[in-house]
């Protein structure tokens, strides 16, 4: 059995762990996890992903309850094509389909998870539309292709949310390679979501307003940065940018964030932007949270040359849990010509 102490990180090591005992089918067992988080054990977020995991597989996962510090994965990966999964209050939608996106990497199935609540905008979590429009951008490139849509937005306190993603089997595909960058001129894209409660305060226009002065001083061309106005069971909105060069799929570098009580509309717009902008300055060909969610399917497909800005902690302990399962995945170097690190296969 393997075993991993999750006082090393935080949900990250569930969402890796949990799929990646299914697919190379070890029994394991994570203890103390999120000990050092201020509610140590599973939220509802986690549990809820716990829960669709075991509706995709019908694996057995022991001690699937509200704060449970300890589970047991007893593997089984007899992949049901059709989950749906309730999540309660403002738990991520983007998080839940993580950990099914992470399980289903090499199914030969096409996958249909169907999720009624939850938010599509919260704090620590990748939005949908982040993850629609880089993340899944990215993995198309190495043959993982992924359909979302949603049918209504969620914020948090209460969530709400319906969504639906569609994974289909995974096609051969040509090494990832994502090489720093030369300053050239980049297309900025993004979405503005308000609730119909904040439509008075001219929420969006002054998000957009934001974002649009910033980009005019700067190598992004901002192409489209829509508003929408959506009916949802609590306040809330979020933004999602993505710039990519001349149009190109890859590279793309994007931020997502939602807004939060005390917030300004102005801060919003800045801190979104500042995401982005702060990575292509530094001819980083992709940002750090979407390379920590792409390092599963990229240790398993093993042929990949990537730069990055920085090497993140929470990175460490995702490719620490990788390698727990499949071994020595990924070697790091630092390249003084370019300030960047590299990353390639750890052959």
């Amino acid at each position: 059995m393997i075993e991993i102490d999750g006082s090393i990180g935080g949900g990250s090591v569930i969402r890796l762990g949990a799929p990646l005992a299914i697919l190379t089918d070890q029994k394991t067992r994570i203890i103390n996890i999120r000990a050092n988080r201020p509610k140590p054990g599973l939220s509802t977020q986690h549990m809820q992903g716990l829960k669709a995991l075991i509706a995709l597989t019908g694996s057995s996962i022991e001690n699937v309850h509200l704060w449970s510090d300890e589970i047991t994965i007893t593997p089984s990966l007899s992949l049901n094509p059709v989950i749906n999964i309730p999540i309660q209050t403002a738990g991520s939608v983007g998080l839940v389909f993580q950990i099914i996106q992470n399980a289903s990497i090499n199914s030969s199935k096409e996958i249909n998870l169907h999720v009624e609540g939850g938010a599509t905008y919260g704090k620590w979590a990748p939005p949908v539309a982040y993850l629609k429009n880089v993340t899944y951008e990215i993995l198309k490139k190495i043959g993982l292709n992924a359909q979302v849509e949603v049918k209504k937005e969620g914020f948090f306190p209460k969530g709400g949310a319906k969504a639906q993603l569609t994974l289909f089997p995974r096609v051969k595909s040509a090494p990832l390679e994502l090489l720093p960058l030369e300053k050239g001129e980049w297309d900025l894209n993004g979405e503005i979501i308000v609730s119909t409660e904040l439509v008075e305060r001219q929420v969006g226009e002054r998000v957009k307003k934001t974002i649009t002065k910033l980009a005019s001083k700067t190598n992004l061309s901002l192409k489209k940065l829509e508003i929408r106005v959506v009916e949802s069971l609590g306040v809330g909105c979020g933004v999602s940018l993505w710039a990519n060069i001349g149009g190109q799929r890859l590279p793309i570098i994007g931020s997502g964030l939602p807004g939060e009580r005390g917030m300004s509309s102005e801060k919003l717009g800045k801190l979104s932007f500042k995401l982005v902008k702060k990575e292509i300055s530094a001819g980083s060909p992709i940002d750090e949270y979407a390379l920590d969610q792409i390092l599963l399917p990229l240790a398993i497909d093993g042929d990949f040359e990537i730069y990055t800005r920085f090497v993140s902690d929470h990175m460490l302990t995702n490719i620490s849990v990788i390698e727990r399962f499949l071994g020595p995945s990924f070697k790091l170097e630092d390249d003084f010509k370019t300030k960047l690190v590299r990353i390639t296969p750890h052959w």
